[in-house]
């Protein structure tokens, strides 16, 4: 087995520019013979749980992909290794020995009893080799790890594209952006209450597309008291607020929130005075006999896409910038600051923060004011333009769910009996059962 090593090690040397080897981590060509034989048994895998919508993997849980290990190479302060589809990645030894999975230094429960990483010869490799697609490290220490090539794949790290690969194949796909138009000739817009209730690849379905779109209208919902905390909970935890484990949705009078009243409600985002936001909120129409009333709905991370388009220089300034967002009554004195867009270590959207009846006096650097209002002026015209704007109508029995770290809702004034009962989820569960469905499934 090492002299197998030694000899694809320097035959694909041979093959592979110096100055590739090196810096193109991700996009040198190879052709690996001996794995054809393995990758036609993983592609027969996938081709046969094709008509499942998740992510084809296997019982350990991670993405099945059509690549094999073929070549290692042993660095000072990494290793390199090779793919038989010509994908090279690095691994410093310091990940490498964190991440060690033996018995002793990782439990099964995946939680890590060591931090041997510490400690300068725990780092140092004695030995590296390929054995049945697996890497095998000797360390200095005397110590052994054996990382499966599959766990490598799904963890790769070491550019910016395999990132961005395993962050797709852990989530099963990218947003996509709308519009009116678009989001009207959707057929992901809606889903059957029943499916929903009785079928897991059902409910895979409905949580990939609000992962997706940032919104579902769930149809022919009973109409019972209570009966949304019923659907949330098939995607998470019920979030509790101060508005409790759910929230009824009418007009009173008196009201200390304008969406407890028969007023205009512009587009908004709820909750952005939390520490962390609820991430997706449910609707459920149980009466409407109403004139008016429809909500309007806005796609956020469209808004911040045609923003840095159009306007980078005000992109740039409310990813930076922080304002306020609070909400006091007799009880609460909520109060946080955040900026408009947050993005996360790759550069990508993530969240959108945009909700103008709630906002507090601006406190920031005294140079930054009118660049700050002029920028916000600029989103404030994208989310009133028509064109981005998607409009629905419940009627009893429809449940609208959508992500509230992403889409803007409003509602028209109206006038008559309107009753919706309303709960949250956290974003974090969302993503627990969205995962757990795709490995099941």
């Amino acid at each position: 087995q090492k002299a197998w090593v030694g000899m694809r090690r320097e035959s694909a040397a041979r093959s592979i520019p110096s100055m590739v080897r090196r810096d193109r981590w991700c996009m040198t060509p190879f052709t690996n013979v001996s794995a054809v034989s393995h990758l036609s048994v993983l592609s027969s895998r996938c081709m046969a749980t094709s008509s499942v919508t998740s992510p084809c993997t296997d019982t350990t849980g991670y993405v099945l992909t059509n690549r094999v290990l073929a070549n290692v190479k042993r660095e000072d302060s990494h290793v390199n290794l090779e793919w038989s589809d010509g994908t090279l990645n690095q691994y410093h030894n310091v990940w490498l020995r964190e991440n060690c999975p033996c018995t002793d230094c990782t439990a099964e429960s995946g939680l890590k009893r060591t931090q041997h990483w510490t400690q300068p010869e725990s780092v140092a490799v004695q030995h590296a080799h390929l054995f049945d697609n697996q890497l095998v490290v000797q360390w200095k220490d005397g110590h052994e790890s054996t990382f499966q090539g599959k766990k490598l794949d799904a963890d790769a790290y070491s550019c910016d594209q395999a990132r961005k690969k395993r962050k797709e194949r852990k989530l099963g796909s990218a947003y996509t952006l709308w519009d009116r138009d678009s989001l009207t000739k959707s057929p992901a817009l809606s889903m059957q209450h029943s499916e929903i209730m009785s079928s897991e690849q059902a409910r895979y379905r409905w949580l990939h597309q609000l992962h997706q779109y940032g919104v579902c209208v769930v149809r022919n919902t009973p109409t019972e008291d209570k009966y949304v905390l019923s659907v949330a909970k098939k995607m998470g935890n019920i979030r509790d607020t101060i508005y409790g484990a759910h929230f009824d949705v009418v007009s009173v009078q008196n009201a200390h929130n304008v969406a407890y009243t028969q007023q205009t409600l512009r587009p908004h985002m709820d909750l952005l005075y939390y520490e962390e936001p609820p991430g997706f909120q449910f609707l459920h129409c149980l009466v409407n006999d109403a004139t008016g009333g429809e909500n309007t709905l806005v796609d956020g991370f469209k808004v911040v896409s045609e923003l840095k388009r159009l306007h980078p220089d005000a992109f740039d300034i409310l990813r930076t910038v922080k304002y306020t967002f609070h909400f006091r009554d007799a009880v609460n004195h909520m109060y946080y600051r955040r900026s408009m867009i947050e993005l996360d270590n790759q550069g990508e959207v993530v969240g959108f923060n945009y909700s103008p009846p709630f906002e507090g006096p601006l406190d920031i650097a005294f140079h930054m004011v009118e660049p700050f209002y002029a920028s916000y002026a600029r989103v404030i015209k994208l989310v009133n333009n028509p064109d981005l704007q998607f409009r629905h109508r419940s009627d009893p029995g429809d449940l609208l769910v959508f992500n509230n770290r992403r889409i803007l809702h409003a509602r028209e004034s109206f006038i008559g009996r309107r009753h919706l009962q309303g709960t949250y989820v956290a974003t974090t569960d969302f993503f627990s059962t969205y995962r757990q469905l795709s490995t099941a499934l």
